[in-house]
């Protein structure tokens, strides 16, 4: 004989069935017309303050909520870019941690993931440990449901204390693609509610190639993100959903990029911040809201020196967003393009005619270093 239905089950199957954004006001009534019985006021209140925090859903305004599924949909062909460090390359394993966001759910810990290689084999893992401050900078924005709590005590030297960790084993793509200290590995996402996900390695040279795109991505991103975090109701759900739902919002063919990388995000963000919660991990916040009530020390404004040495040097004496590398990537990007015009683009990254240089001698040394290119 099948259960009885429960309100408190249909109201859960038509948030599971939700195939598009809706109101709390379409819910109720929806569920009005479901049910065929009176509901009390009360009631009513109870499962739509739910949704709200509700797994599934992400709510985007105080009175509008987005389906996690239909953002998923929309970015189905975004991988997820991991830059290795030495540590992961010496070891040979793989840590997802934070950098999975926002392709993880809450549903899942981290060690019932599954990672396959290109030819869909299950890469294996296993627990490890490893001292907490090896393994904490990558789970600084992670929901806690996916942190790791297996503490092993070292009573004699609590420094060495350390954390079993599920660790992938990645020896052989390393191998097999010669992968070095800052190559990627790009994860596609393969099943949500499974926690499936697919692994291919990347050179850092397809990254960089790709650098302007990318920047155009970040910088469309935080224009999005900074008007939806105007609501406090935006800036109390967590980075993951924040991330889903600025993503669902973006011009899709801003998307067409090698890989999405968190870490570079929040890198490049100049009018928000991400701060910690116990709650759920990390979310994004306006830069000034995590000062409110607190003291702040205010930095002085950097004043330019007139910096002639490297690119470097002078980008950073500059204050400018990128560094020679980038700036490399972008010129080679224009020339290859036939709708970019050179001129132009020196005017929005230099503020055109020499006039952002700090002084002749180093607008001169600079465009010395650019025939050097």
């Amino acid at each position: 004989m099948p259960a009885k239905l429960t309100l408190n089950k249909l109201a859960e199957n038509l948030i599971l069935g939700s195939n598009s954004h809706f109101s709390s006001e379409d819910f109720e009534k929806i569920i009005k017309e479901k049910w065929q019985q009176e509901i009390p006021v009360s009631t009513l209140k109870r499962l739509k303050k739910k949704l709200s925090t509700h797994n599934y859903l992400i709510e985007t305004n105080e009175d509008d909520y987005l389906p996690i599924p239909v953002a998923l949909q929309k970015i189905k062909n975004l991988s997820l870019s991991v830059r290795l460090n030495s540590f992961e390359i010496n070891k040979k394993v793989f840590f997802p941690g934070h950098r999975l966001i926002p392709f993880i759910s809450n549903e899942k810990k981290e060690s019932e993931l599954t990672f396959l290689s290109l030819d869909n084999n299950e890469i294996p893992k296993q627990k490890l440990p490893f001292l907490i401050e090896d393994i904490v900078p990558y789970y600084e924005y992670s929901n806690p449901t996916h942190f790791p709590d297996e503490i092993r005590l070292n009573n004699w030297v609590l420094e060495k204390s350390s954390l079993l960790v599920t660790a992938w084993d990645i020896t052989d793509i390393i191998h097999q693609n010669r992968l070095k200290e800052g190559d990627f590995l790009c994860i596609k996402l393969v099943n949500y509610e499974k926690g499936v996900f697919q692994i291919q390695p990347c050179q850092k040279s397809t990254m960089h190639l790709a650098r302007l795109k990318i920047r155009s991505l970040f910088v469309s991103m935080e224009t999005i993100l900074t008007e939806l975090c105007a609501s406090d109701s935006f800036c109390s759900i967590d980075l993951k959903k924040q991330l889903l739902c600025t993503l669902f919002h973006i011009d899709k063919s801003l998307l067409n990029i090698p890989a999405f990388s968190l870490m570079d995000f929040i890198e490049s963000l100049t009018e928000l911040e991400v701060i910690g919660s116990e709650e759920d991990g990390g979310r994004l916040v306006p830069g000034s809201k995590n000062y409110l009530n607190k003291s702040v020390c205010e930095e002085k404004p950097r004043v330019s020196k007139g910096e002639t040495g490297s690119l470097d040097m002078i980008f950073q004496d500059l204050k400018l967003a990128f560094n020679k590398d980038e700036f490399v990537s972008i010129l080679y990007t224009i020339m290859g393009s036939e709708t970019y015009k050179l001129e132009s683009v020196f005017k929005i990254l230099f503020g055109g005619e020499g006039k952002i240089f700090s002084n002749q001698s180093q607008h001169e040394i600079f465009y010395k270093h650019l025939r050097k290119l």
